[in-house]
């Protein structure tokens, strides 16, 4: 049976480099460009950090105003899924969670978008548009050539890679009650900060 089996840093880089998109600044596939351009005011403001992270980190650490907007993404527990004596399958759940000040949001025209139910809802489509961008659903990043940058998943034992990619969820923070850590503990501590995650599942198979 395979035993290096667990991929979640390199799943979350994979997660990472699609939300980037490819071909450098044009960002091809991946979030609209103008999310990483240092605009004027009445543009989109750009997000200043995509990286590996937990927002409950940066609420901690007082770093959360220094670093807005941002992207943090993070695995939440390798689950074992089919195991056979050759083979280990597994789900990688991964969240992924934007945020931004209120006064930050803005709407298709650029201008600042009062509606904050619209903002969240505006850039949870611009996010999901990028992670799904693979029609294979593998996390892969494609130039404007259709050129394929496959993920690589290493590993001791064969061989490891990625099987497919399953959207868990939306949460556009509306419901305190039910929803995740993320935007329930936003609303909670009430600064004008927009909240929104998604939950995705990445399907892994590691070969002894």
């Amino acid at each position: 049976m395979a035993t290096d089996f667990v991929h979640t840093a390199e799943v979350v880089d994979a997660v990472i480099s699609v939300l980037k998109g490819a071909d450098g600044d044009t960002h091809t596939g991946g979030l609209p460009s103008n999310w990483f351009e240092e605009g004027d005011d009445g543009e989109e403001v750009w997000v200043q950090v995509i990286q590996h992270g937990d927002l409950r980190d940066l609420v901690l650490t007082d770093d959360l105003d220094d670093r807005l907007p941002c992207i943090l993404v993070r695995g939440t527990g390798t689950q074992p899924l089919r195991t056979t004596t050759q083979s280990q399958e597994c789900w990688e759940p991964v969240r992924i969670v934007h945020a931004r000040r209120f006064a930050d949001c803005r709407d298709s025209d650029g201008e600042i978008e009062k509606n904050i139910t619209r903002a969240r809802e505006r850039y949870a489509k611009a996010i999901h548009t990028a992670l799904f961008n693979d029609p294979n659903r593998k996390l892969a990043t494609i130039n404007s050539e259709g050129e394929r940058s496959e993920v690589d998943l290493t590993t001791s034992d064969t061989s490891a890679d990625v099987v497919t990619v399953e959207f868990g969820g939306w949460d556009l923070g509306q419901d305190p009650g039910s929803g995740t850590p993320e935007t329930t503990n936003e609303r909670v501590r009430a600064d004008r900060i927009m909240v929104v995650a998604v939950d995705i599942r990445v399907k892994t198979i590691t070969t002894e």
